[in-house]
């Protein structure tokens, strides 16, 4: 019966010990990415650009996120609006373009998130994503503040 329980016991033990690498793993699976599946997306309305180049650039800072800040949430983020937006200009004359397109966020940096350039377990309010029009495309061109 010693040994029964003994058998039990260790079982037990490893079970656990199996269960607590399995979240591990899974915790270090979900920090490969930016999490943007719960971003709130507040619109302003623009008269210089459309709604859709507005969309358009949105989903190359969401990427952006999702794919550069690993271990990061993205909470909220919204176009600055078109005067503000024009504050960002020489954004596009070094880059040789007309069109620049200016968000704003808010995110957390999870405690095993972030690449070392970032505060782990922080909220980073403000930061600024520079998206700029080159041959008809959106790309991210920079960010922060």
């Amino acid at each position: 019966m010693v040994v029964l329980k003994k058998k039990f016991i260790f079982l037990f033990i490893g079970l656990l010990l199996l269960g607590l690498a399995l979240v591990f793993v899974y915790q270090g699976f979900q920090m490969r990415r930016g999490d943007v599946s719960k971003v709130v997306v507040k619109e302003v309305a623009s008269t210089q650009y459309s709604k859709e180049e507005l969309e358009d650039a949105l989903k190359i800072a969401l990427n952006y996120f999702k794919t550069n800040f690993n271990g990061c949430v993205l909470k909220e983020i919204s176009y600055v609006g078109d005067e503000k937006n024009q504050d960002y200009t020489d954004f596009a004359t070094r880059n040789g373009v007309e069109d620049v397109i200016v968000f704003t966020s808010n995110f957390d940096v999870g405690f095993l998130g972030g690449d070392g350039s970032l505060n782990r377990g922080d909220t980073y309010t403000n930061f600024n994503w520079i998206i700029v029009k080159k041959d008809g495309t959106w790309v991210h061109v920079d960010h922060g503040y």
